[in-house]
């Protein structure tokens, strides 16, 4: 069964709800849907007029992460992405929530907006947060992150997990940001970005986002 997935390549929800079914094996298709410009009628299928919604013919849910626990749940013998150990799984969905929500807030404020925002409304860079973002606001929730992965793989237990995809999602923006921490200060946590952005779903991924990013800075360049 193939899935619909409503929402944007840059959003760091929709790239976590692609890539964790596209690491479960299964299908699911890109519609794109400007969470700063919705359609007409979206808050009827997402109440919170936000990205991503994942539907099926007679199915529609929102939130990412409720979205990823109905994939796990609704496909069982699928490569599971939620540990199967009690404290495995509870560290799993804590370090999902981290990712989601305190991640998530400063790499989107201080980094995300200030620059890609910034340029698709034709506004100069925020120099001066993105500075102060990289250099003073994410260096402490970056720490925590390293003490979590330090000296293994994954954050929870020995394969890949919502949690991995989770924080990877999120550092993507950094990447496309050019604003990926220094490996010398967070050698775990950049170490486990390789490993994940280096798997052939992320791969395929990264690529689509490139080609995104490529035509809305076209069509910027030719609306100008």
């Amino acid at each position: 069964m193939a899935y619909k997935v409503l929402g944007n390549p840059l959003s760091p929800f929709t790239r976590k709800v692609v890539l964790f079914a596209a690491e479960m094996g299964l299908e699911a298709d890109l519609e794109l849907v400007n969470p700063y410009a919705p359609p007409d009628g979206f808050e009827a299928i997402s109440p919170l007029k936000r990205v991503p919604v994942l539907q099926t013919d007679d199915f529609t849910l929102n939130d990412s992460s409720a979205i990823c626990a109905y994939l796990n749940a609704a496909h069982p013998t699928n490569a599971t992405l939620f540990p199967k150990e009690p404290k495995h799984l509870g560290h799993a969905l804590w370090i999902e929530e981290y990712a989601d929500s305190a991640l998530f807030s400063e790499i989107s404020d201080g980094v995300f907006r200030p620059i890609f925002i910034n340029e698709m409304r034709g506004l100069p860079i925020d120099t001066k947060t993105v500075q102060a973002s990289v250099a003073e606001h994410l260096p402490p929730l970056l720490t925590y992150l390293e003490t979590q992965i330090s000296g293994k793989d994954w954050f929870c237990g020995d394969a890949i997990s919502v949690a991995d995809v989770s924080v990877y999602s999120q550092m993507a923006n950094l990447q496309h940001s050019k604003c990926l921490p220094d490996e010398s200060r967070f050698p775990y946590l950049m170490k486990h970005f390789e490993r994940v952005s280096s798997r052939p779903a992320a791969i395929e991924l990264y690529e689509a986002e490139l080609l995104y990013l490529k035509q809305v800075r076209a069509s910027l360049r030719s609306s100008a």
